[in-house]
Order: C-alpha cells, then sequence, then structure tokens
C-alpha cells in the first residue's frame, strides 16, 4: 500500500538520488506538451511510490519515484479510461501521458484535477459518515461489478488475498516494539498471539474476486467541505482483481 505522505519542501527524492521539483516539472511539460505552456507549476505533494505537481491550477501529474510504481502507473493509463466513462464517483482519466527523458527517467501522467480536499484532512467530528455511505455503496457497487476478464486484458494484476494479509502481518509483527513504546498499557501479548498464530483459513469461505481500488483509505477520497459530497476517488496504484473484503476495509478505516 502507499498510504503514508510525507511533505519535503516543495521537493522530491528521486530512486536515483536526483531531485524533482517545480522548476524541473516546467521544462519537463514545456519539452513535451506544448499546449500546457506557458505551465505554472505547484508541487502537491508526495507518498511513498510518487510526487504530485499541480499545472496550471487544473492538471495534476504524477511522477513514479521507482520502476515498480511505473508499471502500477501504466496500468492505471490503461485502465481509468474505460472506468472514467460510468463511474458514479468522479475519478482520475489520464490525458497527457509523458516519455522517460533526461530530465526524469520514468513514464508519468497528467489528469484533470479534481475538486475536494482529501478526507484524511477534515476534523472526525464533522464528516457525515451516514450521509456519504450510500454514495460510497454505489461505487464499491459499481467497481465491483465490472468485468474482471475485461480487467485483466488491460493489465490490472490477480492479488491473492492471503499474501497481502501475510506481508501485513509480518510488517506487524517486525514493528510490534514500537507499538510496546507508544502503547505499553495495551494488551499487548494478547495482540502479538493473534498476528503470530496467523490466517485462519476457515473463518469466512473465500469471495469470488472482483475488480478492487485495493487502498480506499482517507486519504484516497476526495470531499467537498461545502457541499458535504465526496468529489473524487484517487490513487489507483494499487488496483488488482482480488477480495472485495479490501475495499470494505478501506471504507472501515
Amino acid at each position: 500500500m502507499n498510504s503514508r505522505t510525507v511533505a519535503p519542501p516543495e521537493r522530491t527524492q528521486l530512486g536515483n538520488g536526483d531531485r524533482l521539483d517545480a522548476g524541473l516539472v516546467t521544462e519537463i511539460i514545456r519539452a513535451q506538451f506544448a499546449q500546457l505552456v506557458p505551465a505554472r507549476v505547484v508541487y502537491l505533494g508526495e507518498g511513498y511510490d510518487s510526487a504530485a505537481f499541480e499545472v496550471n491550477d487544473a492538471w495534476v501529474f504524477r511522477f513514479p519515484k521507482r520502476a515498480d510504481v511505473e508499471r502500477q502507473l501504466l496500468i492505471e493509463m490503461r485502465i481509468l479510461p474505460v472506468l472514467s466513462e460510468r463511474t458514479p464517483v468522479p475519478i482520475p482519466a489520464y490525458r497527457f501521458h509523458g516519455r522517460p527523458s533526461s530530465e526524469f527517467p520514468r513514464h508519468f501522467a497528467g489528469y484533470t484535477k479534481l475538486p475536494g480536499v482529501p478526507a484524511i484532512q477534515l476534523e472526525f467530528a464533522r464528516v457525515p459518515f451516514l450521509q456519504l455511505a450510500p454514495t460510497l455503496a454505489r461505487f464499491l457497487s459499481w467497481l465491483h461489478s465490472f468485468p474482471v476478464r475485461e480487467a485483466a486484458r488491460r493489465g490490472v494484476p490477480v492479488q491473492q488475498m492471503e499474501s497481502l494479509i501475510e506481508e501485513v502481518r509480518a510488517k506487524a509483527l517486525a514493528d510490534f516494539e514500537s507499538v510496546n513504546k507508544v502503547a505499553p498499557a495495551a494488551p499487548l501479548e494478547r495482540w502479538r498471539a493473534y498476528l503470530k498464530a496467523g490466517l485462519n483459513r476457515n473463518a469466512r469461505p473465500p469471495s469470488t474476486p472482483t475488480l478492487v481500488h485495493n487502498d480506499l483509505a482517507a486519504e484516497h477520497i476526495l470531499f467537498d467541505p461545502a457541499t458535504q459530497t465526496v468529489t473524487g476517488i484517487i490513487d489507483w496504484s494499487d488496483i488488482a482483481v482480488s477480495d472485495p473484503a479490501a475495499d470494505f476495509a478501506g471504507v472501515l478505516h
């Protein structure tokens, strides 16, 4: 998953040790997309996988930090245009497909900027969860009914939920001492025993795999405080054919 966010001062560290900032992005845009010149570029922020820049107050460009993230972006660029035709909630629709160059070594892409703010920035008490539930329910019903064969044809990978749970479990155990430091009064031994026991494969029958966003956390749901509505679902870099429970876990989160 890529839900971690960091905010260096308007510059991002690339995987090859170089730095990417608004000035360099301006040069990249000028070289590849004449229709956006003169380009006004503003650094928006970044996560573990990609950095984002706003161009001309109208577009968001994502720059992957690593080769594996570039491969994920190329999948997004194939599947999201199809999804954006019928989605009940706006999603990124890539209009600009950037090529590798001497200034930036990987493919990158730009989409129309969606309104709203990431819901993670809102005060918990001011989020109308019951009002938003029908919107998210319609969105997930639509997404999970998308033809799996069509998604696979466009390169969307199949992910076994069991392998993801095992990966998360291993990381949780590795980080357990940090939990011990910040929450010493918690029932740590009970939690540790639960994690060590591993996945109970008999807990429920496996669900039929569907197309899933796979990282439907609050930072990827855009919300308009003025209209009290969901205005977009962003960051599809983890899209997969997998257990639909992954998206319901995100909504619960």
